[in-house]
């Protein structure tokens, strides 16, 4: 992983036309982590799409571990996608860890089923890849299942090449996709 001072902080507030991408509190992980789905709404003060963050309870974990971490730049993490136009929390996004040594940052994501089809995903990655850029990284990873459809959609749309496959000892095979950033623009979201 690159040095804290090799990369700027990402803002705050990352935005495409719709959406705004916001770091996700430790507090609101805590609650993830916890199962205390009832909490979330009033802990991000707007509404929660009902599947946020399901299942996630280990991810949250991880991220906490990870925002605890004073190595780590907390800015290049997770973060909750809002769309603005109803205040409301339809996904996560965020990388793994800040730039490596080589400025590569790897992406993840979901949207809530209820959002899913509508080019939030795109527009959000292509938001934070941007942001990512300004700040100094140079590459954008992305590790798809074979099986993703959706997925293997978005990164289509971000125009990621193939560059390798990889066996994930949780998720199985995967797919390897890289950019060089900036990537290209893309109208939507």
């Amino acid at each position: 992983m690159g040095d804290m001072t090799d990369f700027l902080p990402l803002p705050e507030t990352i935005a495409s036309a719709e959406l705004d991408l916001i770091p996700i509190p430790i507090n609101v992980l805590e609650l993830v982590r916890d199962r205390r789905r009832v909490e979330l709404a009033s802990a991000f003060g707007m509404p929660v799409a009902e599947t946020w963050m399901e299942g996630m309870e280990g991810h949250a974990a991880l991220w906490i571990q990870r925002k605890q971490d004073p190595a780590l730049d907390h800015t290049w993490l997770a973060r909750a996608i809002i769309l603005r136009n109803i205040q409301t929390v339809i996904g996560h996004m965020g990388f793994h860890f800040p730039p490596d040594a080589r400025g590569m940052v790897e992406i993840g994501y979901t949207i809530e089923p209820d959002y899913r089809l509508r080019g939030y995903a795109t527009a959000a990655a292509q938001a934070l890849a941007d942001a990512a850029h300004a700040a100094g990284a140079t590459v954008l990873r992305a590790s798809v299942s074979p099986q993703n459809a959706a997925s293997l959609a978005v990164i289509a749309h971000l125009e990621l090449d193939e560059v390798s496959m990889q066996e994930d000892a949780k998720d199985g095979t995967e797919l390897v996709f890289e950019a060089t950033l900036p990537l290209r623009k893309h109208h939507s979201a």
